[in-house]
């Protein structure tokens, strides 16, 4: 009697379909630095499980917003939700999650640089924005992304995103800015992007933007970079960089103000070196090289 071939096929979609989706990982931001800047670390949103590893956001210019329940608010509460528009089908955001974001604020002829900070590698990150009014665009230092979730007036020429100015429904309502989810392509250990404001008006044309980035992978934390240690005693030069192979060469200054590579150092098989503080000379400065 042969088996039928059904009973394979319906079982292999049920296990496709019990499938879990991804972890989602966000810029979970829990402390406001003034107006400058804010920190916190990844947040598995999935698990509901903060990591170790920090996440930083800092700007040149315009004005990180408090968390003060006003209209234009930071979110540093883990509740903002990263939804849809479901009153017009739209996909305003992919992947949606509820998480935080960082308000900066773009006065009119502000162009401020905004710098995520991962301290991690993080590979294709997403960048999510609440919205940008048609005189303000965001360049960002690669064009290496796509538009995942976002409203139709949403441009994006090369390495900058803007609003066409054409009014869409938004909601309950319409809105000429846009707004949206970028991915991008590649693994980063923060993202950066300037913020420009071309608007004339100094009421009407202030811009408020909030951010967060999450991934579908784990970020990998940054190892600490190695550290050399120099000290004295007498005659004696002690050179110190506590694990073998942590540099490749060991370097000092000449007197030609030359690096030069320390004779009789063996970085990939030893941690330290001393020598003689004569043969050194006079004052020296010392380099690892990893």
């Amino acid at each position: 009697m042969k088996v039928p071939l059904v009973t394979p096929i319906i079982g292999s979609l049920f296990a496709l379909l019990m499938q879990a989706d991804a972890d989602i990982y966000v810029t979970n931001f829990n402390s406001l630095n003034g107006g400058s800047g804010a920190t916190g670390v990844w947040r598995n949103i999935t698990t509901a499980t903060d990591l170790t590893t920090a996440v930083s956001l800092g700007k040149s210019d315009g004005m990180v917003q408090p968390q003060d329940g006003s209209e234009h608010e930071s979110r540093i509460d883990d509740l903002f939700q990263w939804r849809d528009d479901t009153v017009h089908f739209t996909s305003l955001f992919e992947p949606n999650f509820d998480g935080d974001f960082i308000n900066v604020a773009a006065a009119t002829g502000v162009s401020a640089t905004v710098i995520i900070g991962f301290n991690a590698e993080v590979v294709d990150p997403t960048l999510h924005f609440t919205d940008i009014g048609p005189q303000t665009t965001l360049q960002f230092l690669t064009s290496s992304f796509v538009k995942t979730g976002g409203l139709s007036n949403m441009e994006i020429s090369g390495v900058t995103v803007s609003s066409s100015g054409d009014t869409v429904p938004l909601m309950m309502g319409t809105t000429d800015s846009t707004l949206g989810s970028l991915k991008f392509t590649g693994t980063f250990t923060a993202l950066i992007f300037t913020i420009t404001n071309s608007g004339s008006d100094p009421i009407a044309d202030l811009d408020y933007t909030g951010f967060v980035v999450s991934t579908e992978e784990p970020p990998v934390s940054l190892l600490p970079p190695p550290e050399l240690t120099v000290s004295v005693e007498g005659d004696v030069v002690t050179l110190d960089w506590g694990t073998a192979g942590a540099f490749s060469e060991i370097q000092m200054l000449n007197d030609s103000s030359e690096w030069v590579g320390v004779i009789g150092t063996d970085p990939a098989g030893t941690s330290s070196y001393e020598g003689s503080k004569t043969v050194f000379g006079p004052t020296r400065l010392f380099r690892g090289i990893y």
